[in-house]
């Protein structure tokens, strides 16, 4: 949650900045602008090179758009003058590179705007435009009407539109900083103008700022390391090669450098500089990455060292045998805790807990036992500081000395940390108490969905779907942190009584708290297989890779299993059920049960054995899920 919304502020400031470069590219051509109007040469040549009027007037309109965009809150009325503009500007820009491939000269496409019928010099748009430069404004036109209009592409071209103009217009600017004026030639003698190379080069980066979250772009809005380093080099990048174009220009200009020079020692100098500052940023991310890596790196070792050595006979009886064990009366032995009666006088046998009444940490007192799974047993607790009820789950003893299963526990628990939304059970702390790691976790009252199926048998359609909803809104979240949950089943999803009635879904155990229950197939194995048989995935099964269409398929049996009443596959063994999952054919619902035929084939879709075939996210399955509640709503005809 912390990292999506780190994300979101970074979007917003990124749109900010987007309108920032589009309005100082407005203010420069509007200099520009003015400069042709009352004549003023130090406006006409920025940078040291003369901008045509044309080409200025277009820019102005450009980063006004984008400056509106930004800061302006949008309209229909004003969406809609806004993409007039733009596509006005990029047809007469395509149509000036029409008219310098044939090598003609259309009159009829310019407009005076002189505004004074004795100026010698008329100011015509688009006039004077050569032919890099008319290409230039028509992709950048091409991409921004693009972003607009095709929000929800999967492919961005508009980005690679816009990095395309960056690269074309870098030519230029580099050739210009060096000296080497052959490199400022797209068609040989035609010479782009350095000016309108680095105002490109901010129209285009105002244009992929507009939608950071998407595409190649959302790297810049990663609030780690290397996003860092990519929008601190972005940034001087858009800082330094202005800066260094004018210094040039002005230097020379005022003959402190003469041209020679410049050529061969100042742009070096400043080409030096900026890439220096440019790569010094990634080496930093670098550095830094490797430093964090390595110092997690030996803390997990050492940590897995002190779990494998310590002792874990202590005073709150954390030992395999003290810490939970059935007590026989009569003969005063003592047994596992599952041993339900005494095996030598049939007695049945009282379970004795050392860590009932105990306070751990200071903070923590233990109320009672919750359950045991395949490698971890939970408890219910209070905060005694917050007089807060909790749940706090240990790793079981006979793991603590395995390094692998410890740093599987506290890779959980870092997880789990991450993931604060109302559909999914969190971790508020990850730590270890006398050499056992623990996790401290929300408590959550009510059923688990699987006990309300024991009671119920089966589910109505709308009530599976609002269910399901709040499972997959979870799953979305989870999915977006690059979290796979792997065991979905109803057992983990918890549902949770609100005051006004209404019940509230929570997806638990990310990856290792199992409750067991009757049916031995729904155990949770613990060996190389991750999963429930009943419900995981065919890719599972077969010990495939998985990603998150693992859970679409585990839901998509969950699902399944509340309408219906049974599971999708069921076989006598293990094995016969995961070939069931691997090739069986699934049943359709029988008619009696009054599924809406989108559900239906929703639940097919989410069923389907190949990974591919499933819907591409839970993100689709949501947005599914939701269209079948909203036609439950519209009463029929």
């Amino acid at each position: 949650m912390q990292v999506e919304s780190e994300r979101k502020k970074l979007a917003v400031r990124f749109k900010r900045i987007s309108g920032i470069a589009g309005g100082i590219v407005a203010i420069l051509s509007l200099a520009v602008v003015i400069g042709w109007y009352f004549d003023i040469e130090l406006f006409k040549h920025p940078f040291g090179t003369s901008v045509a009027f044309g080409v200025a007037f277009a820019y102005l309109l450009f980063g006004a758009v984008i400056a509106l965009d930004a800061f302006v809150p949008e309209t229909k009325a004003l969406r809609i003058a806004k993409l007039v503009v733009v596509f006005l500007l990029t047809v007469v820009a395509a149509a000036k590179c029409a008219e310098g491939l044939v090598g003609t000269d259309w009159e009829a496409l310019n407009i005076n705007l002189s505004f004074n019928s004795e100026r010698l010099v008329p100011l015509l748009y688009p006039g004077i435009m050569t032919p890099d430069t008319a290409i230039v404004q028509a992709i950048l036109g091409c991409s921004y009407l693009m972003m607009d209009l095709w929000k929800n592409a999967r492919v961005q071209i508009w980005q690679w539109l816009g990095m395309t103009v960056v690269v074309i217009c870098l030519v230029p600017v580099f050739g210009f900083l060096l000296g080497d004026m052959n490199l400022c030639s797209l068609w040989g003698c035609v010479r782009m103008p350095v000016a309108f190379a680095i105002t490109s080069i901010g129209l285009a980066f105002a244009i992929l700022a507009q939608r950071p979250d998407r595409g190649f772009a959302s790297a810049l809005i990663e609030p780690d390391l290397l996003g860092t380093a990519l929008r601190q080099s972005l940034i001087a990048a858009l800082i330094l090669l202005p800066l260094f174009a004018e210094a040039k220009s002005v230097l020379v200009h005022l003959g402190i450098f003469d041209e020679g020079l410049a050529k061969s020692g100042l742009g070096i100098a400043f080409m030096f500089i900026f890439l220096g500052t440019v790569l010094s940023q990634f080496v930093f991310a670098y550095k830094s990455e490797q430093k964090m890596r390595r110092s997690t790196e030996q803390r997990l070792q050492d940590l897995s060292q002190k779990f494998s050595q310590a002792q874990v006979d202590s005073t709150f009886g954390f030992s395999g045998k003290s810490w939970r064990t059935a007590k026989c009366i009569s003969c005063n032995k003592e047994f596992e805790a599952h041993t339900k009666v005494c095996p030598q006088d049939g007695t049945h046998l009282q379970i004795h807990d050392a860590l009932i009444g105990q306070v751990l940490e200071g903070r923590y007192k233990v109320l009672e036992f919750l359950g045991r799974g395949g490698m971890s047993i939970v408890y219910k607790v209070e905060h005694l500081l917050l007089s807060k009820i909790l749940a706090i789950k240990f790793l079981q003893a006979q793991y603590v000395s395995k390094g692998d299963s410890v740093l599987r526990f506290q890779r959980e628990g870092k997880a789990m940390a991450r993931l604060q939304h109302p559909s999914l059970c969190s971790v508020t702390e990850c730590s270890v108490i006398e050499g056992v790691p623990f996790l401290v976790m929300e408590f959550l009252q009510g059923q688990s969905l699987d006990q309300i199926l024991q009671e119920e048998k089966r589910l109505s359609a709308r009530r599976t779907v609002e269910i399901m909803l709040q499972v997959a809104d979870g799953l979305t979240h989870a999915h977006q942190e690059n979290i796979v949950h792997r065991d979905i089943k109803p057992s983990n999803i918890m549902m949770t009584p609100l005051d006004s009635g209404e019940e509230v879904a929570k997806v638990v155990d990310f990856g290792l708290a199992r409750i067991m229950d009757g049916d031995d197939q729904k155990l949770s194995q613990t060996g190389e297989a991750f999963g429930s048989p009943l419900y995981m995935s065919p890719e599972q099964c077969l010990g495939s890779s998985i990603d998150a269409r693992t859970d679409i398929y585990g839901l998509g049996c969950v699902i399944y299993e509340c309408i219906s009443g049974n599971v999708p596959f069921r076989g006598g063994s293990f094995m016969e059920t995961f070939n069931l999952h691997i090739g069986g054919e699934l049943k359709p619902f029988a008619k009696g049960l009054d599924v809406p035929p989108a559900l239906s084939e929703l639940v097919r879709q989410m069923l389907a054995k190949e990974a591919i075939d499933r819907p591409a996210s839970m993100a689709d399955v949501r947005q599914s899920l939701n269209s079948v509640l909203e036609s439950m709503n519209v009463p029929s005809a």
